[in-house]
């Protein structure tokens, strides 16, 4: 006679431990993705603002050459009535020269903003105005506007829109900047709770699945010591996955087959 007998055999379930497995394993790559795309999504944003705080800082630098190239010609029209008139003019004509192409620059930089733009085409304006409709000082050179109060009221205006735009302009880079230093500390904050809630999340679901997988088999392998030693006056109780229970009952119809069959010897 078998020791189990046929109609007494037990099926096996479906592998519901594999099941568990890939499922924790699937929120440990939930759990662990989440914090990292926010990262991510952080330091991207942060990547933009860097790009935005360059060019700011182009712009500022840019309205600066003008600025100084407008005083250059300041300079250069105060001196021009000096015996040095020549090399005045020379400078005034090199000062306008980078003032027509820092605008330029200024133009380009500015195209995606329109209210800096308007302090650029006022401020080409008034270049062109400076040098088509100033009077030249007597007896020299073309080109070479005198100090009269019309003209110094040009370049004062025309300089102060170079200001206005570099107000305008830190004023939107401070904003940026305060939101990337938000974003910053968003993600100080990420890091510095969210690792240790991931170590201690982690930490407890592999002390769970540990007991989970393990307390069963612990309990089955203390069943069968005992039977081999020939106790079978107890029987097996396990709580957990399908494979558990699925063990739990065929060590139990098999120590009920082991106390029939010795029954039966000793009847024999």
């Amino acid at each position: 006679h078998p020791i189990l007998r046929p109609e007494k055999t037990m099926k096996l379930p479906n592998p519901s431990i594999k099941i568990t497995l890939l499922g924790f394993a699937l929120c440990a790559v939930i759990v662990s993705t989440a914090p990292a795309v926010m990262t991510l999504a952080g330091f991207s944003l942060i990547g933009t603002q860097l790009s935005s705080e360059k060019a700011s800082i182009e712009i500022l630098r840019t309205a600066l050459s003008v600025r100084k190239a407008v005083a250059d010609m300041e300079s250069a029209a105060r001196g021009a009535t000096s015996a040095r008139s020549g090399d005045s003019t020379s400078a005034y004509q090199a000062a306008d020269k980078k003032a027509r192409a820092a605008l330029q620059r200024l133009k380009t930089l500015a195209a995606g903003n329109s209210d800096q733009l308007k302090h650029v085409v006022a401020a080409e304006a008034l270049l062109s105005r400076l040098n088509t409709e100033a009077k030249p000082i007597v007896g020299k050179s073309a080109g070479m506007p005198s100090t009269n109060p019309g003209n110094a009221e040009i370049l004062r205006d025309l300089r102060q829109h170079m200001v206005s735009m570099s107000e305008e302009q830190v004023e939107s880079a401070d904003k940026v900047l305060e939101s990337a230093t938000g974003v910053l500390g968003n993600l100080n904050i990420a890091v510095y709770t969210g690792i240790p809630v991931y170590l201690v999340v982690m930490l407890v679901a592999a002390f769970v699945l540990a007991r989970y997988v393990a307390g069963p088999i612990e309990k089955a392998l203390a069943f069968t010591d005992a039977i081999t030693r020939g106790d079978m006056s107890h029987r097996l109780a396990i709580k957990g996955f399908a494979e558990a229970r699925s063990l739990e009952a065929c060590l139990n119809v098999m120590a009920d087959s082991l106390v029939e069959y010795n029954q039966r010897i000793r009847e024999g």
